[in-house]
């Protein structure tokens, strides 16, 4: 008895519901409610198909920052260069190259021994470093940026 009223509509007039296959039938997305009282939210649990693919990125380094550590007691930065991390436990000389203007480099004690042994960057052909002839690292784990600002190095 149960299984037979299941097969039929429990209003209007008893006939058997049409039955399809499943595959027939349209796929409508899975909708679930939440709250109560006018606080309601909808979450739709449905899905399409994927979307395009996007573009693709722009060619370069796979770091997204160029490291060069520098384990000798002179180094002369090169155009490729950004973050020159200083790994000697001695003094060192750091040599920016002729700039471009907007060039950027990064000068940073890795070691922890610029206490001790400080650290001398200086530019190149007469070009000054904040309107000195160099600058110094003299803090353990200290660092300094340089900008080329078009006749010389700014420290930022």
């Amino acid at each position: 008895m149960f299984n037979n009223f299941l097969m039929y509509r429990s209003f209007g007039p008893r006939r058997p519901l049409a039955r399809r296959p499943l595959a027939r039938r349209p796929a409508f997305p899975v909708i679930a409610q939440f709250g109560g009282g006018g606080s309601d939210f909808f979450v739709n649990g449905g899905s399409g198909p994927p979307g395009p693919p996007g573009p693709p990125g722009p060619p370069g380094n796979p770091s997204p920052v160029a490291v060069t550590d520098v384990v000798t007691a002179t180094y002369t930065a090169l155009a490729t260069d950004y973050f020159l991390c200083v790994l000697t436990n001695g003094l060192v000389t750091i040599t920016l190259p002729a700039g471009t203007l907007g060039r950027v480099y990064m000068v940073k004690d890795c070691f922890g021994a610029a206490a001790t042994n400080p650290i001398t960057i200086q530019g190149t052909g007469g070009q000054l470093v904040d309107g000195a002839a160099a600058a110094t690292i003299n803090t353990n784990f200290g660092s300094l940026q340089f900008v080329f600002n078009g006749t010389g190095w700014s420290i930022v």
